[in-house]
C-alpha cells in the first residue's frame, strides 16, 4: 500500500512540474497578442524610419488612417495607438521611438522636433476625443438607436459575435432571435465564452459591441467586473438608478405616437371585454410559452380600468420572448388582449388575421406596471450568467496541454484507486486463508 501511494505522489509531483514549466515557457516564448501595447511595441521596431508617431486609445486608433497622412506629407507615419491605451503604455511606447531614433542626425532631429509638436496635438486631441468618447454611457441614454440588453453568446470571435438577447434594457432588441454584432469588444479584456450570458451595449455598425461581465439580470443590484473606469462607473450607476429602462419607456411612447390615429381612445377593460363582477379568472401566457398562469384579479382590474389605449391604424407587429397574452374567464367563454414588448396591442380581431396586427397603443409606464402584476414563475427562465459546462469547454480548448495533464493525472488517480481497492481485497482474501 505504501509503494503504491508513494507512485501516486510521484506521479502528482512529475505533473505538477510539467504545469509549471509549460507555463513559465509559455510566458517566455508565446507571443502575447492581447496584450495591445506590447504588441504596438513589437511592431514598433520592425519601423525603419517614424517621422510622426499617433498615441492615444481605441478611438485615436479608429479615427487616424496613417495610410492618408503617408500620401499627404510623404513621411513614415506610424499609429501606436491601441484598445484602451492607458498613459503609462504612450509613455513608454514615446520613450522607444526617442531612443530608437537618437542616433539620428541634427537636420532631421530638428524636424523630428516640429513634428513632436504634432505629436503632443495629437495626443491631446486623443484625450479630448477619448473625453468626447466618454460620454457612452449619456449617449445610450439620448440616442434611439442605442441598444442594451443581455444576450446568450452563441459563437465569437475578434470580427463578430452571435447573440441570442435574453432580456431587453433598452433598444429595438428582439429577444429570444439569433443576432450578429460586429466590432466585440470585452471591456476589461476578459475572455468572452459561447454558453456565457453577458450584458451589451450597441450604437451602430461603426461603433464597437461592448461586453461586459456582469454580476446580476437586476439591474438595480449588478455590478461591472474588470473595469473600474469612470465611464463604466457611471454606466453601472444609470444601470442601477433605473435610467435606461424610463429612455426606453420615453423612445416608444415617441414611436408610438408617430402612429395614425382611427378612434377614441378605449379602456383595457373594455378592450378586453369583460367586466369585473363577471370575470372568473384572469390568465396571462408570455409568447412561446405553454403555460398559463393565475393573476389577482382585484389588482388586474384595479390597473386595467384605469390603463386607455389609443386606437391607432393597424401595424405589424414583432412577437418576441417579452409578448404576452391576457385570456379572461367567464364560464366555458374566455376572451383575449394580445401585448407586444413594443406596447402595441390587439383584441380579439387580431386572431384573425395571419400575421400578429397592433391595433392599439398603450403606454410603455402601463405595460409595465401590468407585467409587474406577473407572478415570479410565469417569467421566461433565465440562463445562469456563468454556464459551468461553457466554462469547462473554453478551458479545455483553449489550453490543451494543461487539459491532457488534468485527464492524465485524473487517470492516474482512477487506476491508482481501483489497483488499491483491489490489492487490498486480495490481501483480505489472503488474511482470512
Amino acid at each position: 500500500m505504501l509503494k503504491i501511494i508513494k507512485r501516486i505522489i510521484g506521479c502528482i509531483i512529475i505533473i505538477g512540474a510539467i504545469i509549471i514549466i509549460n507555463q513559465v515557457l509559455g510566458y517566455i516564448l508565446v507571443d502575447d497578442a492581447e496584450n495591445e501595447v506590447r504588441y504596438a511595441m513589437h511592431e514598433l521596431y520592425q519601423q525603419e524610419d517614424i517621422d510622426t508617431l499617433i498615441l492615444g486609445s481605441s478611438h485615436v486608433f479608429c479615427g487616424y488612417d496613417p495610410r492618408i497622412l503617408d500620401e499627404v506629407w510623404g513621411e513614415n507615419t506610424y499609429l501606436a495607438a491601441t484598445p484602451v491605451q492607458k498613459i503609462d503604455g504612450s509613455y513608454y511606447l514615446l520613450k522607444e521611438v526617442l531612443k530608437k531614433n537618437s542616433m539620428l542626425d541634427k537636420e532631421v532631429i530638428a524636424m523630428k522636433k516640429v513634428n513632436s509638436i504634432f505629436i503632443i496635438v495629437i495626443m491631446l486631441l486623443s484625450m479630448s476625443f477619448t473625453a468626447f468618447a466618454g460620454d457612452v454611457p449619456e449617449g445610450l441614454l439620448s440616442n434611439d438607436d442605442a441598444q442594451v440588453f443581455f444576450g446568450e453568446v452563441l459563437d465569437y470571435n475578434d470580427n463578430i459575435v452571435t447573440v441570442c438577447p435574453r432580456v431587453k434594457i433598452k433598444g429595438d432588441v428582439l429577444t429570444g432571435t439569433k443576432q450578429h454584432y460586429n466590432k466585440p469588444y470585452p471591456v476589461g479584456n476578459f475572455n468572452v465564452k459561447a454558453g456565457n450570458v453577458y450584458l451589451f451595449t450597441y450604437f451602430d455598425e461603426n461603433n464597437e459591441t461592448n461586453i461586459f461581465e456582469v454580476t446580476s439580470y437586476d439591474t438595480a443590484t449588478l455590478k461591472i467586473k474588470n473595469t473600474n473606469f469612470d465611464i463604466w462607473k457611471r454606466f453601472e450607476s444609470y444601470l442601477n438608478d433605473g435610467e435606461y429602462e424610463k429612455a426606453e419607456q420615453e423612445r416608444i411612447d415617441k414611436i408610438n405616437a408617430t402612429f395614425t390615429e382611427e378612434g377614441d381612445e378605449i379602456s383595457l377593460t373594455a378592450l378586453l371585454g369583460v367586466e369585473k363582477s363577471k370575470c372568473d379568472m384572469i390568465k396571462i401566457r408570455f409568447n412561446g410559452a405553454r403555460d398559463y398562469f393565475e393573476i389577482d384579479k382585484e389588482k388586474f382590474y384595479k390597473v386595467a380600468d384605469n390603463i386607455y389605449l389609443t386606437d391607432i391604424k393597424n401595424v405589424l407587429a414583432q412577437a418576441s420572448s417579452g409578448s404576452f397574452d391576457i385570456v379572461a374567464y367567464k364560464g366555458d367563454k374566455t376572451y383575449t388582449v394580445y401585448m407586444w414588448d413594443k406596447c402595441l396591442v390587439g383584441g380579439e380581431r387580431t386572431a384573425m388575421y395571419s400575421a400578429p396586427t397592433g391595433d392599439y397603443t398603450i403606454k410603455a409606464s402601463d405595460y409595465k406596471e401590468l407585467v409587474s402584476l406577473f407572478p415570479e414563475e410565469a417569467k421566461a427562465k433565465l440562463p445562469p450568467l456563468n454556464s459551468p459546462s461553457a466554462n469547462l469547454l473554453y478551458w479545455v480548448f483553449n489550453n490543451p496541454t494543461e487539459a491532457k495533464v488534468v485527464a492524465a493525472l485524473i487517470v492516474v488517480l482512477l487506476v491508482g484507486g481501483i489497483g488499491f481497492l483491489v490489492g487490498y481485497k486480495i490481501r483480505k482474501k489472503k488474511a482470512r486463508r
